[in-house]
């Protein structure tokens, strides 16, 4: 199939929307991911007091600090999830 100046054209718009989609996209995870970080670091500090004699608050404030990780990985930009 030949490339012709319309097809190019329809080509290029096909493009640009697919970009506009994903910046949508991209923006609507930041702010779930910038909501859920909120969560989690109030979940965290009210842990603090309680890990040094719960084992169990223990392992929560630890899966917590897991997550808010990998929350600051995605509100970075997500370029260390890739290593």
């Amino acid at each position: 199939m030949a490339t012709t100046p319309e097809s190019l054209r329809r080509d290029l718009a096909d493009g640009a929307a697919a970009s506009q989609r994903a910046d949508s996209s991209a923006e609507q995870i930041r702010a779930a991911a910038a909501q859920r970080r909120a969560v989690v670091q109030q979940r965290i500090d009210e842990l603090v007091p309680l890990v040094q004699r719960s084992p169990s608050a223990a392992d929560e404030y630890q899966a917590l600090v897991a997550e808010r990780g990998r929350l600051d990985i995605v509100l970075a930009g997500g370029a260390e999830a890739n290593t």
